[in-house]
């Protein structure tokens, strides 16, 4: 559908991004985002003149200003790969070290900086969990192939091609991509990971959000098997209409599998606490790219919205189901009740693929 306002209602909306987006002019630097309480009247307010995000075909963008600022390009998002790998080395998830500290090597080493590795205590049993959390699926799921969408630094494929059958293959933007072919070839050259052989881990490169690049990736893979996707902490940075995008390129390699899951976080504001508020904007900070504004607004809205793309939910994992498996909240000094804290809202979601007609 396409979406028409009037000359006045572009120029209320366009005041709203701005303010949405600018809201140190009035609160200052460092002090609290007032736009978040303040969303549920923006959107009323826009819905009021004419747009109603609700009824928005995929891919259909109605004119105007951005609803955030974009980065030119997505290469702001890399530092956060090494931070979340400097926040797993916490954590004894297999190899988690061994990569992290690789890969600060070598990305020092071509004269980068290197981003700090902030409240441990807080984020390093996020990270642990969120693996955990998401291993467990993988399991249930139990499917011989599986495509890492914007892996980053993880170390779970090395780790399962070590010693599973199973055809893993990685998909993340040129920079971490290389990144992560020298750390696997420094690993392998100090004996800590065997040599790979076809069809174990592969590695490409490619836009999470460009068809040709996700079917390229999705071709190492036997036709008719089965696929397990997974997207952990890429949707904290993808806008609606990039969301879209990103959803009907895993829908098409399911619907080419014949089958498969898709296991994804969900960025939504139902339940966050402070701290999470908090790491949303030192997220932004980093990336570049205005991350609170970017959450779906409720668990039901993120599952409508994915709905129509074919991808129904079937298993929602909280977060701290696996809270009793955890190693770093020891190596961080953390307690239980922090633990519980910063991530009782959590939960992995786990999608089935599904036909229109189903």
């Amino acid at each position: 559908m396409s979406v028409h306002l009037t000359l006045q209602g572009w120029t209320n909306l366009l005041c709203l991004w701005l303010l949405m987006s600018n809201p140190e002019h009035i609160t200052g630097p460092g002090q609290p985002d007032p736009i978040d309480p303040m969303l549920p009247l923006i959107r009323q307010l826009i819905e009021a003149m004419g747009v109603h995000p609700i009824d928005i075909e995929p891919g259909d963008v109605p004119p105007g200003p951005p609803a955030v600022p974009e980065a030119t390009d997505y290469d702001d998002i890399i530092p956060t790969a090494i931070l979340t790998a400097g926040w797993r080395t916490f954590s004894n998830l297999p190899l988690a070290k061994e990569v992290a500290q690789a890969a600060t090597r070598i990305w020092e080493g071509d004269g980068h900086d290197l981003p700090v590795v902030f409240e441990p205590e807080k984020h390093a049993p996020a990270l642990e969990i969120r693996h955990r959390v998401t291993d467990h699926l993988i399991n249930e799921a139990g499917n011989a192939q599986i495509l890492d969408i914007a892996a980053g630094l993880t170390s779970r494929g090395m780790h399962m091609a070590q010693g599973e059958s199973v055809t893993y293959v990685e998909l993340d933007l040129p920079v971490i991509s290389d990144l992560k072919n020298r750390v696997q070839r420094q690993l392998q050259r100090d004996g800590t990971i065997r040599r790979f052989g076809r069809g174990d881990l592969l590695l490409e490169a490619g836009d999470a959000l460009d068809p040709a690049a996700v079917t390229r990736a999705a071709q190492h893979f036997n036709p008719g098997e089965p696929v397990t996707v997974l997207t952990e902490g890429l949707l904290h940075y993808l806008r609606r209409d990039e969301r879209a995008a990103l959803a009907q390129n895993i829908h098409g390699v399911l619907q080419q599998a014949g089958g498969g899951v898709w296991i994804t976080d969900m960025p939504t504001w139902e339940g966050i606490s402070d701290h999470d508020r908090e790491m949303a904007q030192h997220t932004s900070d980093i990336s570049g790219r205005h991350v609170p504004s970017l959450r779906f607004e409720t668990h039901q809205e993120a599952q409508e919205f994915f709905a129509q793309y074919g991808l129904k939910l079937e298993v929602k994992r909280p977060f701290l189901s696996v809270i009793d498996e955890l190693e770093s909240p020891s190596e961080v000094g953390a307690t239980r009740e922090e633990v519980v804290d910063v991530n009782a809202p959590w939960s992995m979601w786990m999608f089935e693929f599904r036909l229109a007609d189903d």
